[in-house]
């Protein structure tokens, strides 16, 4: 089982997933990373439909089953390749969803209901959509066995790597719905 790291738009996020990918490694996951091409030749906005493509083309050259764990813009790329039928991952952990970003994104109804066994982590006062908003748009979008957790945050950083790397360790051992309590 392997895992796709999707970062957030911020070039920041270059670094992020480099986190990510030391905390999952750590806990034995084999990590993929997709860095968004704006991140490397200094653009501040991201071209979504070049890194729809390019996202389509890492999980389609992977061989295994994999999960995907993404933050932000990479929650909404994640949505819109499953309403494209681009992407088959077994499970997914979305962090810090942008609320205004992805309810005016018309193929994210569609895809949030093709959505695997998936985790929506949401940091309460996320200053980009807070859980209350975020549960409140995707609960009735997504399927029965989908879990929202609010995490006593008050930004928009996904900072707790041991966190990240424990859901997701819990999405790819089990690939069993996770109970409230998982998180």
């Amino acid at each position: 089982m392997q895992v796709i790291v999707l970062g957030g738009q911020s070039s920041r996020h270059y670094e992020w997933v480099r986190e990510v990918r030391e905390a999952l490694e750590f806990a034995g996951l084999p990590v993929v990373l997709h860095d968004y091409a704006h991140w490397l030749n200094g653009e501040h906005e991201i071209d979504f439909e070049a890194e729809l493509e390019a996202f389509a083309l890492v999980a389609s050259d992977i061989d295994d089953d994999y999960v995907i764990v993404a933050k932000s813009i990479g929650c909404v790329l994640t949505a819109v390749a499953l309403a494209r039928g681009l992407i088959v991952p077994k499970a997914c952990l979305f962090l810090g969803l942008p609320f205004k970003t992805a309810s005016q994104n018309k193929e994210l109804p569609i895809g949030f209901a093709e959505l695997p066994i998936t985790i929506f982590a949401q940091n309460e006062k996320d200053p980009l959509g807070s859980f209350e908003e975020v549960e409140v748009f995707a609960r009735p979008l997504v399927p029965e066995l989908t879990v929202f957790a609010a995490l006593a945050v008050s930004t928009h950083d996904y900072a707790d790597f041991e966190l990240i790397a424990a859901l997701t360790l819990k999405l790819t051992k089990s690939l069993e719905p996770p109970t409230q309590q998982d998180v």
